[in-house]
């Protein structure tokens, strides 16, 4: 489901590519569009959407962690 989220949102992810864990998926997209990539935002993005539909009204922001901690997206 995954690949095909990204995909959904602009972000092309070959469909035969297999990942076992968010973290490989992290990885790839790293690999593929760097760190600060526009990737990371849109799906910053997508969360909170989410998030603020099942929020009932009240105020989402999302971030986007690495796995070193840092910061790479906000949207809110």
């Amino acid at each position: 489901k995954s690949v095909e989220l990204l995909n959904g949102l602009g972000i092309p992810v070959p469909p035969e590519r297999e990942f076992n864990t968010a973290r490989e998926l992290f990885d790839y997209l790293v690999s593929r569009y760097g760190p600060e990539a526009a990737a990371f935002r849109k799906v910053c993005g997508e969360a909170k959407e989410y998030a603020g539909r099942i929020a009932g009204g009240l105020p989402v922001i999302s971030h986007l962690v690495s796995y070193s901690g840092e910061i790479i997206a906000v949207d809110g």
